[in-house]
């Protein structure tokens, strides 16, 4: 029997198998809204051969945080948009805080905040769960307050989660799923790192 690589949570609204917390978002048109893509290249091209099993066009993205494991794959998808969805007219549709663009397009900026800002050593910076490829947002989300953006037709409620990083969000889809990026961990997380990452703990 084949393994599925996208797991329905609930009707239109699903999430890719593996240890990332990809999500995805099917509308009524069959284009795909993506939610944290992934780290890198092997996750963008899982993603892509998802869609692909489902007849689906990738849409938008919408990074709930700057931190790699979160957008590292949106330079990918957006260096390549044109060639895994030949028949788009439009660029790929990316969605992020305002305040989280600054370190999706400037990925340096998160290791040189790791050393009182600072320029970061190389062997950091080339790590890549903490400095991603650079992406561009094309729609940053501006003031940072609960909103809600019409992707597709269909309305997609922005919900404030600050603490892990200053402008974290979460989105709850059509369905009523929200994706809430790290604002919530597991034992296994727990367990393995003991103090979580906190930018602002007042705020949790």
């Amino acid at each position: 029997m084949k393994k599925e690589l996208m797991i329905r949570a609930i009707n239109q609204s699903f999430y890719l198998a593996g240890r990332l917390s990809v999500g995805v978002y099917l509308t009524r048109n069959n284009r795909a809204v993506i939610i944290d893509p992934g780290i890198d290249q092997v996750c963008a091209k899982t993603l892509v051969k998802a869609l692909s099993e489902h007849s689906s066009v990738l849409d938008s993205v919408i990074i709930t945080h700057y931190h790699a494991d979160h957008c590292g794959a949106v330079k990918y998808l957006q260096d390549n948009y044109s060639k895994l969805f030949p028949n788009q007219k439009e660029t790929l549709k990316v969605y992020t805080p305002e305040i989280e663009k600054l370190f999706v397009e400037n990925p340096s900026l998160v290791s040189s905040c790791l050393c009182g800002f600072a320029e970061a050593p190389v062997r950091l910076r080339s790590n890549k769960q903490i400095e991603a490829e650079p992406s561009v947002v094309t729609h940053p989300i501006a003031p940072y307050q609960d909103t809600v953006l019409m992707i597709d037709e269909e309305e997609f409620k922005i919900v404030t989660l600050p603490g892990h990083t200053h402008g974290m969000i979460g989105v709850i889809t059509p369905d009523e799923v929200l994706y809430c990026g790290d604002a919530l961990f597991g034992e296994e997380a727990l367990e393995k790192h003991g103090v979580l990452f906190y930018t602002n703990i007042p705020k949790t």
